[in-house]
């Protein structure tokens, strides 16, 4: 069932059903928390899907709640992953919830670039997702 979830809430991302997304991808986030008790293996990767309500989120115009999200995917990111949409993803929640964010948006989409250059070099051109 959490393959299923995360999938369709994959689809309805797509088709900008924000509902529709974000309650899959709750309903995948509660049965990977099942699986994960029974000891399932071969999950979709946590951190992706709280990305993905955190999508949901941002289309529905629940930005706080969005930008939580996108907090707790980077909080879960595995350390092989050094940058992710999630990144980009926290900084237009931030914009979106109005001025008194931009300074936080600006400060941390500065650092995300920082941070890239230091790893890819000033010439970068790999994907970031």
């Amino acid at each position: 069932m959490v393959w299923n979830h995360y999938q369709h809430g994959a689809i309805q991302t797509e088709l900008g059903d924000w509902q529709a997304s974000y309650d899959c991808f709750t309903s995948a986030l509660k049965c990977r928390a099942e699986a994960v008790e029974k000891g399932y293996q071969g999950l979709p990767r946590e951190f992706v899907m709280h990305g993905g309500v955190g999508n949901a989120c941002n289309g529905l115009g629940r930005h706080v709640e969005a930008e939580r999200y996108y907090q707790k995917a980077l909080d879960l990111q595995p350390d092989n992953v050094p940058f992710e949409v999630y990144e980009v993803n926290i900084c237009l929640s931030l914009l979106a919830q109005g001025q008194h964010r931009y300074a936080e948006a600006s400060r941390r989409c500065q650092e995300f670039v920082m941070r890239r250059e230091e790893w890819y070099g000033q010439d970068d051109t790999v994907d970031f997702m």
